[in-house]
């Protein structure tokens, strides 16, 4: 499955970002997700993609992401119902997914260089406050300001207990989506090669799903045939 978000980001423009937004909506759109790896390589590609997000991570925080030495990345081809299991463990487990609401989010908050939110906004959309239409990245309310960058993802082919799931783990990928997207505004559009966001955003497309359960213990996860 596919997620959508009602335009072609190729048909809009985004200031000096326009090919890096592009880049990064287009890859995103192009995931297939919650279906087994389309090559074996992929397992390899995920691993590497994985470390390389972490490295480029402590570049700027080492104290947030542990050096590469002492990472353990094991990689699963399993079943929904482990995948269901390793979600209910990044949930319930104190601390385990920190990395996502932790680190990450420091990582992005500690980095913003000066930018502001509002200030982009309003450079990317100088039209009535409120105002939105597709391929908007915000919404301007004010001096308030949030992300409209609506997306669908149908879920209707899955079972109940699978599509929760899902939906939960998506939701979070967004989330790295979207911080990506911030951080190339932040850095003023430096290459996408040196983003962390971008290499966690690769490493979904291998279909190996990435669980931080421990400080430097990774699971990547894919989903078998």
């Amino acid at each position: 499955m596919k997620a959508s978000f009602g335009f072609d980001p190729a048909d809009h423009e985004y200031g000096a970002a326009t090919p890096y937004v592009r880049r990064v909506l287009s890859e995103f759109l192009a995931i297939d997700w919650f279906v087994p790896p389309s090559c074996a390589s992929n397992r390899e590609r995920a691993v590497a993609l994985l470390g390389e997000h972490n490295e480029l991570a402590r570049i700027y925080e080492p104290g947030l992401f542990p050096a590469p030495e002492d990472i353990t990345i094991r990689t699963e081809i399993a079943d929904w119902s482990r995948f269901l299991d390793l979600c209910e463990l990044a949930r319930a487990v104190s601390g385990a997914w920190d990395w996502k609401s932790g680190a990450l989010k420091e990582l992005l908050v500690r980095h913003r260089n000066g930018w502001s939110r509002l200030e982009q906004a309003r450079e990317l959309q100088p039209r009535t406050p409120g105002e939105h239409r597709p391929g908007d990245l915000y919404m301007c309310m004010g001096d308030s300001v949030q992300w409209c960058l609506q997306y669908n993802l149908d879920r209707s082919g899955l079972a109940k207990d699978q599509a929760d799931a899902a939906s939960w783990y998506f939701e979070y990928a967004y989330i790295d989506m979207i911080e990506c997207l911030e951080w190339q505004f932040a850095q003023k559009n430096t290459v996408l090669e040196t983003n962390p966001f971008f290499a966690l955003l690769r490493c979904y497309a291998t279909g190996f799903y990435p669980f931080r359960l421990k400080p430097t213990s990774f699971v990547l996860c894919a989903l078998g045939a």
